[in-house]
């Protein structure tokens, strides 16, 4: 017989249990199924422009919380978010999971014997999110500086051309014309964007070099390289920087023109080129290459560090935790225990203590006073429920039940049951 503490009646239930009740909550409506976002609500550094917030059904379960004498609720959630005026295309939709955990006390309604998880009244405070789908910024950190330099070469700060007239290269001047691409349907020519390192961002930008009107040597000289920027990067919460400023200026892909690629025919640039580089020991090649390191520079100095606010990870969890507080609060609570008692008054519950254990939750019945510490689980294995009564009560009952009369529902005169003595016993002849 377990120990009751005192109490009359201790009805115990398994969490496998409380997890029924918990998804009939969600079935009524109690547990919202979806919430809407408001337009305007700040998703860290940025204004959303509308979202959502999924409860899917199956991604509702309890287990005890001892620590506040209740439930902790997993509302394993859905969350998306369109951005109102992202600082870059990347960050103008936000598709994340993540568990909602809800401390829920449990407790005795006023008024009442009904016992519940007191969800309607819960506090921020009890509320936390945790994501489950990963910080979704790393992911965007060169995609976007990508778009960041794109924005550069679409409104001039990369210009798309550099012309510069009278030149000089060594012993002879000529004409230079620089063009600069970044074009999203020709893969050579298009403005890549690497991490060679954790902390380090490249920049590959296309060029082409021609010389016209030159001096001396074979005119028109061409060459094709690529302007390599190379940039510590800083990912620190909240933020994503490539520091231009002082970044590594070099050069990759430098040959002579080919006589054509994806942006049309160079005709004779590239054998002119390493006629004229011939002729020159070599020495056309340093200077062009000087010219075209500075053109890098001039670009990295008019792009400037490239710095891109994002939330941090507790931004967003605080996000989410206050969209489901909001979604939950005021919509009621949920009933674990209802009890009716007969109104005839045969049984009498006077008072209620629900008790959170480890593994089940118990209704303590009828003694404010009663040893809380002393209950534990008695649920036999395999079973949802159990109810213990206490041993004097059961006494108390069965001596009733003797002194009542018959017609009052008592067991009448042949109760209790006699022993007979001297019973002669014959065998029929």
């Amino acid at each position: 017989m377990p120990n009751l503490g005192g109490f009359e009646v201790v009805g115990e239930l398994t969490v496998d249990v409380l997890n029924q009740i918990l998804q009939g909550a969600w079935d009524n409506n109690i547990i919202p199924h979806s919430t809407n976002i408001v337009a305007g609500t700040m998703f860290g550094p940025y204004a959303v422009a509308d979202g959502v917030v999924d409860i899917p059904r199956s991604g509702v379960h309890l287990v005890m919380d001892t620590g506040i004498n209740g439930v902790k609720v997993t509302l394993a959630s859905e969350i998306q978010v369109h951005i109102a005026n992202p600082p870059i295309p990347s960050a103008g939709f936000f598709d994340m999971q993540a568990d909602v955990e809800v401390r829920v006390p449990i407790g005795v309604l006023p008024g009442t014997i009904h016992v519940a998880a007191l969800l309607g009244s819960i506090p921020r405070g009890n509320v936390s999110a945790q994501l489950t789908s990963g910080d979704p910024v790393p992911g965007l950190t060169l995609t976007a500086i990508e778009e960041f330099v794109h924005a550069k070469y679409v409104d001039g700060t990369i210009p798309n051309h550099v012309s510069q007239n009278g030149v000089t290269f060594l012993t002879f001047t000529a004409d230079a014309w620089v063009d600069i691409y970044d074009d999203a349907s020709k893969p050579t020519h298009r403005i890549v964007v690497s991490q060679p390192t954790p902390a380090q961002v490249k920049l590959l930008i296309p060029v082409h070099l021609k010389l016209s009107n030159m001096s001396s040597g074979l005119s028109p000289a061409g060459v094709v390289a690529k302007l390599s920027i190379l940039a510590d990067l800083v990912v620190a919460p909240g933020s994503i920087t490539a520091e231009l400023s002082t970044a590594t200026i070099d050069l990759e892909g430098y040959a002579p023109a080919p006589v054509s690629d994806a942006a049309g025919s160079y005709d004779s640039e590239g054998s002119n080129y390493t006629t004229d580089n011939t002729f020159s020991g070599g020495l056309l090649e340093n200077a062009i290459k000087t010219n075209l390191k500075s053109r890098a520079q001039a670009i990295a100095s008019a792009i400037g560090d490239i710095h891109v606010v994002v939330p941090t990870v507790e931004q967003i969890e605080t996000f989410i935790a206050d969209r489901a507080h909001a979604a939950i609060i005021g919509r009621g609570d949920i009933a674990l225990w209802t009890p009716t008692p007969p109104p005839d008054g045969s049984v009498s519950v006077t008072d209620v203590k629900p008790l959170a254990l480890n593994d089940a939750i118990a209704f303590c019945l009828n003694n404010p006073g009663g040893n809380t510490a002393a209950i534990f689980n008695f649920i036999p294995g395999g079973r949802s429920c159990a109810i213990a009564i206490d041993g004097a009560k059961v006494l108390a009952i069965v001596d009733q039940q003797i002194h009542r009369p018959e017609d009052e529902g008592g067991f009448g005169p042949d109760f209790p049951p006699h022993t007979f003595h001297n019973i002669a016993v014959t065998t029929p002849s």
